[in-house]
């Protein structure tokens, strides 16, 4: 029962990430790329989630935060983030 519970909540976290990305990329008039290569203002949150592999963190001596490398598609989803978001990960 409680394992059904947990699942029903992540289910629901899941459900409302996709809408306000969505509703997002509406208001913006903006596309993220779909598995064709084709733009889509309607992405699944698995398919961002795919797109999102592979942002890689590396230490720098002189820089205690380091350096985040990430693709372009990366840096373009995050931008659709909040502020702090966006801070954390150095994208404008």
């Amino acid at each position: 029962m409680a394992l059904t519970v947990v699942m029903g909540i992540a289910l629901l976290i899941y459900s409302l990430a996709e809408e306000e990305l969505r509703r997002t990329l509406r208001k913006l008039k903006a596309s993220v790329p779909d598995q064709k290569k084709k733009p889509t203002s309607r992405p699944t949150m698995r398919w961002i989630f795919q797109l999102m592999e592979g942002i890689n963190w590396m230490p720098s001596r002189g820089d205690p935060a380091g350096a985040i490398w990430m693709k372009e598609v990366q840096k373009k989803i995050i931008s659709f983030f909040s502020p702090e978001v966006k801070a954390i990960y150095g994208v404008p």
